[in-house]
């Protein structure tokens, strides 16, 4: 399992939300959050490691995109 922590400062909900609704095909998330984070956890993406810190890696690339562009879908 992977934990994915993204600052609320930098990243809001809207674009973590459809983060995890773009890659809740190819693994199971969870989401959780703190005071100061959004929390992804990943796991079981294809039982395999590498999977799940690609997945990782690609869901914080676009929840960041998103936050960039201040624009994430409804």
């Amino acid at each position: 399992m992977i934990e994915l922590r993204q600052h609320r400062a930098l990243y809001p909900a809207l674009a973590v939300d459809d983060a995890v609704r773009t890659f809740a095909p190819h693994a199971r998330l969870e989401r959780a959050d703190d005071t100061s984070h959004h929390v992804v956890r990943i796991s079981d993406a294809l039982a395999d490691d590498a999977a799940e810190r690609e997945i990782a890696g690609a869901l914080g690339n676009w929840a960041l995109g998103l936050s960039i562009k201040g624009s994430p879908r409804p």
